[in-house]
């Protein structure tokens, strides 16, 4: 037996989906972004996390062509004219932006491997399309009471 005040229980997390068709299906997250099999070519980040952003850095220094889809603006935790700097960084850098924007669905093309994005009455082709919109704590297997 343990006897105890306070406890704390780190269940680790991981990342959340949107629950649009077509996103786990066609897209992958944070966790999936070291093990790619291939090159991620022309990719669509959705979110303005900073793991959204680290993994939007790390595509453009290798040179992939990289667009970030945000909601409202990117960092949204953080000062507004902090963020601010970062975007207009992230700009200079070469990083396009969608802004105002969620995907409402995700389709394979059928003439090609591109992923189609459908948002705002619009469509847009990308290679990959990496969720970095959070992350869920792993409580499931704690088998807590409702």
């Amino acid at each position: 037996d343990i006897a105890t005040h306070n406890s704390v229980i780190a269940t680790g997390c991981r990342p959340l989906y949107p629950d649009i068709p077509g996103a786990k299906e066609y897209g992958i997250t944070s966790d999936d972004f070291f093990s790619l099999k291939k090159p991620p070519g022309n990719t669509l980040i959705v979110g303005g996390s900073y793991i959204a952003l680290e993994c939007a850095g790390v595509l453009s220094q290798l040179g992939y062509p990289v667009t970030l889809m945000v909601r409202s603006r990117i960092l949204r935790s953080l000062d507004s004219v902090f963020s601010s700097i970062i975007e207009s960084d992230l700009i200079c850098r070469g990083i396009n932006f969608i802004y105002g924007n969620t995907p409402s669905k995700l389709e394979k093309c059928k003439d090609n491997n591109e992923i189609e994005v459908y948002y705002n009455d619009k469509i847009s082709r990308y290679d990959t399309v990496l969720f970095g919109i959070g992350r869920k704590p792993n409580l499931l297997s704690l088998n807590l009471p409702k």
